[in-house]
């Protein structure tokens, strides 16, 4: 097959389609084919099958026209396949192809299964748009062709870097700059450009990488759930394999992320020295050279989760953190998931990227506990600017109103004290609460203002340590959901001047304390040493000194063990008579109490229910 007219001269309907989820290259190439059948066979009923495709392929010409449903009833004289390895890729165009009188393929990847009747596949190709560009007349590739099959290739090649750029990609690329198109533009706003959203989701993938073999090769997992958190879909995470890539010393870098289905999504990109065609025959869909994208199905449960299955264990504890500036809470998390290879780990409680200090985060079976050391008191140390009020309600924010600072240092003490005790806070815009479903910040972002239903917290101690106006220094014990943010500036509003606050330091959460927090930084050293040639899977709360166990967070509680005759009460997780507690006591009826195996492995916490005369499990973590 030298060219697509001698099939359409016969055609009287044709059908094109790609492959699911269609990146650039799928797009482009696609589009290329429909607008050139559209504007030179006019005779001919051509429809063009994909999934929504990105907005930013969207400036392309007829993309408006793309259908996305499927209905039964049609058959089609010639389907175009492109882009794509073999039918099941189709989705639910693969219907039309098994149905159409003739079928061509147009494809680069090196595991195409030749599956159509005529095949045109070119697995030294940087992309299936150059071999579009080849199939189409010069003389018909008008500057709107000449974009979608420039825009394929752009995404292939990643703006012409990877190691599947030719000389014969450059001619090819520079005949299309000969059409008239704008190329900076199609980079810049289809490459480059990102969201806010897709930046913070880059930001996390690359938060959470893990380098193998010595740093020569990286790799990074999205979950559907953080997609979900992050606001995006598997159609904005376009670049980040890319960006692993040029790592310094990685030959080799790895994306997955997880589908709707429970299946993974893998893409890899490599340097010079490491072929990948071998694994992209292995997976059944890839790209020959260095550069390609291959997808495999797991079983229903992630790699991460599957630990348990193979046999792994798993780190159970809690680490006490020292959060730096410039990371979010979530972000620390996903630094310690990469760190420790496993996927349950979570926070006590939220900290602002600009705040600093305490962050206690859980691992494992200590992750029951994060809702109850989220609901202890806190200690920070801020700093009030007086005379400036801003949209955040910190410095980071716009100011919306600068006034003189014209109060004394007495009057200022005085007022700062007098929030000591209860009162009825409003929860600041900027913040991650949820108002009918949606998060108050991303709706401060989009410029709009909510109602907030004014919430009581409780000031316990309040320790002014300096004063030098505009400045106040002071420490706040506080009870769980105290913003200290909106407590500055409620003071600056009580002293008429305005305030904000200027920085944030957490010194304690319950009994967690400023000066054992270890940064993202010592953790993974610590981790290296401590763990020495012991491979993951075999890692647990023992080998690391710094890690503390779950039930160190429980010691105001009493202690009790139930002998071995009972175990098989207690490991079902039923509840325990008095009489199954060795050496019991009446004080034991009093307060929650932590059970022990005869073994010393903690088992939860179980609290006295009088009305049955015993005790019921509250907590249960089963340690080993």
């Amino acid at each position: 097959m030298t060219n697509f007219d001698v099939y359409l001269a016969d055609a009287k309907t044709v059908a094109i389609a790609g492959h699911v989820r269609p990146d650039g290259d799928c797009a482009g190439s696609c589009l290329a084919t429909y607008n050139y059948i559209k504007n030179y066979f006019p005779h001919v009923k051509v429809d063009l099958y994909l999934e929504p495709i990105p907005n930013i392929f969207k400036f392309m010409k007829r993309s408006e026209e793309i259908l996305s449903e499927w209905p039964d009833d049609r058959k089609y004289d010639l389907f175009i396949a492109q882009d794509c390895g073999d039918a099941k890729r189709l989705g639910n165009a693969a219907k039309y192809f098994e149905s159409a009188e003739h079928t061509i393929c147009v494809d680069h990847h090196v595991s195409n299964q030749n599956f159509a009747e005529h095949n045109y596949i070119f697995p030294d190709a940087s992309s299936t748009c150059e071999l579009i560009f080849e199939l189409l007349p010069d003389e018909r590739i008008d500057r709107e062709i000449a974009e979608c099959i420039y825009t394929g290739m752009v995404h292939d090649t990643g703006v012409f870097q990877y190691s599947c750029t030719s000389r014969k990609t450059m001619e090819i690329a520079g005949k299309l700059i000969e059409k008239g198109i704008n190329f900076p533009k199609i980079v810049d706003e289809t490459f480059f450009t990102k969201t806010y959203n897709q930046n913070r989701i880059m930001g996390l993938a690359l938060m959470k990488s893990v380098l193998h073999l010595d740093g020569k090769c990286i790799s990074s997992v999205i979950t559907k759930q953080e997609m979900q958190e992050y606001d995006v879909l598997p159609k904005h995470l376009d670049g980040i394999v890319s960006q692993l890539r040029v790592t310094k010393d990685v030959e080799v870098a790895i994306f997955l992320y997880e589908l709707e289905d429970g299946e993974f999504k893998v893409s890899t990109r490599s340097k010079e020295l490491v072929d990948l065609s071998e694994s992209c025959r292995f997976f059944h869909e890839g790209r020959t050279g260095a550069d390609h994208r291959s997808y495999f199905a797991r079983s229903e449960k992630t790699a991460l989760k599957n630990n348990e299955e193979k046999g792994y264990t798993m780190v159970n504890g809690i680490i006490n953190v020292y959060k730096e500036k410039g990371y979010t809470s979530f972000d620390v998390v996903a630094k310690l998931r990469g760190i420790f290879k496993q996927k349950k780990i979570g926070h006590t409680g939220t900290l602002d990227p600009d705040a600093e200090g305490v962050l206690p985060v859980c691992l494992g079976k200590a992750t029951k506990v994060c809702d109850l050391l989220t609901d202890k008191s806190k200690e920070y140390e801020a700093v009030l600017l007086l005379g400036k009020v801003t949209d955040t309600q910190d410095i980071t924010g716009t100011v919306l109103e600068e006034k003189d600072v014209k109060v004394t240092e007495e009057a200022v003490r005085e007022t700062v004290l007098s929030f000591v005790g209860d009162y009825m806070q409003i929860p600041p815009m900027y913040s991650a609460l949820k108002v009918n479903g949606k998060k108050l910040c991303d709706l401060a972002r989009e410029g709009k203002t909510v109602e907030r239903q004014a919430r009581p917290v409780k000031i316990l101690t309040i320790d002014i340590l300096d004063v030098t106006l505009p400045r106040v220094r002071m420490r706040v014990h506080c009870s769980k959901g105290t913003y200290i943010r909106t407590l500055c500036q409620d003071i600056g509003e009580k002293l008429g001047c305005g305030g904000c606050m200027e920085s944030l330091l957490r010194t304690q959460v319950s009994e967690f304390l400023l000066k054992d927090a270890l940064k993202i930084g010592e953790i993974g050293q610590l981790v290296q040493e401590c763990a020495k040639e012991l491979p993951p899977e075999a890692w647990s709360r023992a080998c690391f000194p710094f890690v503390r166990s779950v039930d160190s967070v429980f010691t105001q509680y009493q202690k009790a063990v139930v002998p071995e005759q009972f175990s098989k009460v207690l490991y079902n997780g039923n509840r325990i008579e008095p009489e199954m507690i060795r050496s019991f006591e009446a004080s034991m009826q009093q307060k929650p109490i932590r059970i022990y195996d005869e073994k010393d492995h903690f088992i939860g916490i179980y609290e006295f229910q009088q009305e049955r005369g015993n005790f019921k499990p509250v907590k249960v973590f089963m340690e080993e």
